[in-house]
């Protein structure tokens, strides 16, 4: 058997040539049609006479109607906080540990997912009313470094500093923010 080769067939490749552009006066140049857009309302201003529709006032909440973390929540917002920053607490649900932004107010430790959360005034995630009888120490059951507590009517909350310094800080004014 005797193979042929097979031909190569080459076909040229067409050319694209630019089209050439006629030099033009920018007179000469299309213009774009502008539409007239029609005029917007004038808006009067109030006059002294008018007043603005009556705000219905807050509904007062009474203690009985109110949990602990309301309680706190409503003592919270007098002020500027003692101190904030980003500290490490123990779920008191599901028992894991979440980074949370705390804001220690008078009377109140509260936390917040971040810190937007709390300069847009939101609920908080949880708070601890300090009374007189809360407590805080430092957690060396824990096995976590810089761990401590804050116990109260609440319950018990495990929370973790950073650094030692950080920790003895907070301890502090906690300990300090506490009811009189």
């Amino acid at each position: 058997q005797v193979q042929t080769p097979i031909p190569k067939v080459q076909t040229p490749i067409p050319q694209v040539q630019p089209k050439p552009q006629a030099p033009y006066n920018v007179s000469e140049a299309p213009q774009p049609q502008i539409t007239p857009i029609a005029p917007l309302p004038v808006v009067k201003p109030r006059s002294a006479t008018t007043s603005a529709p009556p705000v219905p006032p807050k509904p007062v909440l009474h203690q009985s109607s109110m949990d602990n973390t309301q309680k706190a929540y409503s003592i919270a917002g007098k002020g500027l906080p003692i101190k904030e920053g980003f500290l490490t607490k123990k779920g008191h649900k599901r028992r894991n540990w979440k980074v949370r932004y705390f804001v220690l107010e008078q009377e109140c430790l509260s936390y917040y997912k971040c810190p937007n959360d709390y300069l847009a005034k939101r609920k908080p995630k949880g708070a601890v009313s300090l009374q007189r009888s809360t407590m805080v120490r430092v957690a060396p059951e824990m096995k976590r470094s810089n761990c401590f507590t804050v116990s109260g009517g609440l319950g018990l909350l495990y929370i973790t500093a950073p650094t030692g310094e950080e920790m003895v800080s907070w301890m502090e004014n906690i300990s300090k923010a506490k009811a009189k």
